[in-house]
């Protein structure tokens, strides 16, 4: 395998952490052609830097074990290295490839651990310019709970809550809601209900456990095709609970159970010493690596200064973020 065989790999690892990096993810999957060859040609440089540190380090740490295997791969995999190239640095190079390449899913899956902190997420995504108006919307509704109402182009009307979203799929398609109302808007624009959702919960989830009913709700949820939708905004039930329910579908009160979350309009607020510590956790950490061939004790303290950052980013302040079902990285 010659050298430029081996710089096509190592692009094909950078290619594969940019799509599986949340990070970059919806770049990756958006942007076509130079842009997207730039991002694989920068992360392929990080992969084959980590790579070659590893390499490195091992050959020092266990010269026979790894030494002995390294060279049974190379018997297997023959290099082939034409007069003008140095037959060490293809197989170092070779080695560094493999590793980059067996690399490139572990990384991203730890870079992406922190990022369960969804309004890190949120706010990770909206500087990647991964949101556009509506999904930014939905991703805010999605990480605090938050009752809205979505107008379709035909005038259909959906109020409920988000349950998740297509925003890091290869095809960004549709946002999922467990409805508590519906209906259409008016030729002058008012919203007027003909369905209410919660009434159905309420009856359908008496006298059932929380797995039952969750189950139940489950049954009602809805996909709504982005292409179709006109208009997102915050509904707020308690004020509509209180000032307009009577009048637009006849009843008062509201005794139906909600599927998921809770209703309202709640700020989430940019967490600025969460996205501090998880741009320190992948500071700290590749630069563990990179330390690993030259100190031990190096490695191990920014490992550990790596992970302290790292569950920061997770949960600053000590406080528990969940995530709602469906829309983790």
């Amino acid at each position: 395998m010659s050298a430029v065989a081996l710089y096509v790999l190592v692009l094909g690892a950078g290619w594969l952490f940019i799509r599986a990096w949340l990070r970059t993810r919806y770049r990756a999957l958006k942007d076509a052609g130079h842009p997207q060859y730039f991002s694989a040609l920068v992360a392929s440089a990080y992969l084959l830097a980590i790579g070659c540190s590893v390499h490195v380090a091992l050959s020092r740490c266990g010269p026979l074990v790894y030494g002995t295997a390294v060279d049974a791969f190379f018997d297997a995999f023959p290099a082939s290295v034409s007069s003008r190239e140095d037959s060490s640095i293809v197989s170092m190079l070779a080695a560094s490839t493999v590793w980059a390449l067996v690399l490139a899913r572990p990384l991203a899956a730890l870079f992406n651990w922190p990022l369960r902190n969804s309004s890190l997420r949120k706010t990770t995504l909206i500087q990647a310019g991964a949101l556009d108006a509506i999904e930014a919307t939905m991703e805010n509704a999605l990480s605090a709970g938050i009752s809205i109402a979505v107008t379709l182009k035909s005038g259909k009307v959906y109020v409920g809550l988000p349950a998740a979203s297509s925003t890091l799929d290869d095809d960004r398609k549709w946002i999922a809601l467990f409805p508590i109302m519906s209906g259409f808007r008016t030729a002058t624009g008012k919203i007027k209900f003909t369905t209410d959702y919660n009434s159905a919960y309420s009856r359908l989830q008496r006298g059932l456990t929380e797995a039952q009913a969750q189950d139940i709700a489950d049954r009602f949820r809805v996909l709504l095709p982005i292409a179709e939708i006109s208009v997102v905004q915050s509904f707020d039930l308690e004020i509509y609970e209180k000032q307009f329910r009577s009048s637009a579908i006849g009843e008062t009160g509201n005794n139906g159970i909600p599927p998921s979350g809770s209703s309202g309009t709640v700020d989430v607020e940019d967490n600025k010493l969460a996205r501090g510590a998880y741009s320190a956790f992948i500071g700290l950490f590749s630069m563990a690596i990179l330390a690993a061939p030259h100190s031990g004790p190096a490695m191990l303290g920014l490992l550990l200064l790596s992970a302290l950052c790292c569950v920061l980013a997770r949960n600053p302040g000590g406080w528990s973020d969940s995530v709602s079902p469906g829309a983790g990285p």
